[in-house]
């Protein structure tokens, strides 16, 4: 049995039901179980970390990342944003950058992002994409947690003049894409000893019908596996959905009975109530209510100008607030 003990300057955990941070501390640990923080330990230890300027916290949990697209998305879809679309990249730049890449250019993008995932302190990752058996083999073979998605939609968006945007639908609304996705995790889940685990991820709520919507929910429900979805990311798929249904995006979901708390909305930093919006709503206030999690990544919009109206506003309200890479990069 091996005993081994780090010396750092600041250590961060979490106890009796909130974070606490202990200034020059020890953390002790014998094979997987720690056994003593605190400020010394005075047993018997095989090994000693001696770290003073460094800070100890349990591993990350990315609760929103895209591993097929980073490392990419450097240098091409951060700080830009046309006022058009109200700075959101989404709607050019990411349509161009898809019909480019290849299949290999995305698994070299997975192998790029696992040890940068790795090095910058997460170990559970949960990852949307389609390439979701090389994201197992990589992430997995590396000894990440992972959960995996297969996104799937009922069509997507485009713009043929760089001003409005529009959106072509699928004949099948999804249907095949949805059943490969409930397939995957049918096929997946629980390997690598529990290491990991499946969940079900329409891509945009702007691109997904309502009836694939209730199918998606129908089915999460009944396999006991965890929802994502991208929510109230921009401001023109915010008055899209205010157009279709005269309501936030947020209200149709609380509507269908989409929300709860296994699911998790990446990014919802636009909802209504926001000086983004201009569109009176409660939408914070209906995510408290329902108990549905957010996944913020700051990063992704903050380089184009955006910021959410505010962290501390979700907190205040109940909403379980989650910290996410989303593209590039990698680290927490």
């Amino acid at each position: 049995m091996t005993r081994r003990m780090i010396k750092a300057g600041h250590i961060i955990a979490f106890q009796n039901g909130g974070h606490r941070h202990l200034r020059d501390g020890v953390v002790v640990w014998e094979n997987d179980r720690i056994i003593h923080v605190g400020k010394s330990f005075e047993g018997e230890v095989d090994e000693v970390v001696d770290a003073p300027e460094k800070i100890v916290t349990p591993g990350f949990i990315n609760t929103h990342a895209h591993l097929t697209e980073s490392p990419l998305d450097k240098s091409y879809v951060e700080d830009r944003g046309p006022r058009s679309f109200y700075l959101s990249g989404l709607f050019e730049f990411l349509i161009a950058r898809d019909v480019s890449i290849t299949d290999d250019m995305r698994r070299a993008c997975i192998a790029f992002s696992v040890p940068e995932l790795i090095r910058t302190g997460t170990t559970t990752i949960m990852e949307i994409g389609g390439y979701g058996e090389d994201t197992i083999r990589m992430a997995g073979g590396a000894g990440l947690r992972a959960y995996v998605g297969q996104g799937h939609r009922s069509g997507r968006w485009y713009t043929d003049d760089g001003k409005t945007v529009k959106y072509t639908w699928l004949d099948d609304d999804g249907q095949d894409g949805f059943e490969k996705a409930v397939q995957f995790i049918e096929k997946h889940d629980g390997m690598m000893n529990g290491r990991i685990k499946g969940f079900l991820t329409p891509y945009q709520v702007d691109t997904t019908s309502e009836d694939m919507l209730k199918r998606t929910r129908a089915a999460a429900t009944d396999m006991k596996v965890p929802l994502a979805l991208h929510v109230s990311q921009s401001v023109p798929e915010f008055i899209e959905m205010t157009q279709r249904h005269g309501c936030t995006p947020i209200e149709w979901l609380n509507k269908l009975g989409f929300l709860g708390p296994d699911v998790i909305l990446g990014h919802a930093i636009m909802p209504g109530g926001t000086s983004w919006t201009n569109y009176h709503a409660d939408d914070i206030g209906i995510l408290a209510d329902t108990g549905t999690n957010v996944a913020h990544a700051v990063w992704v919009f903050a380089r184009r100008g955006i910021a959410m109206e505010s962290f501390a506003r979700y907190l205040a309200r109940g909403v379980n607030m989650t910290i996410a890479t989303d593209t590039c990069p990698q680290s927490m």
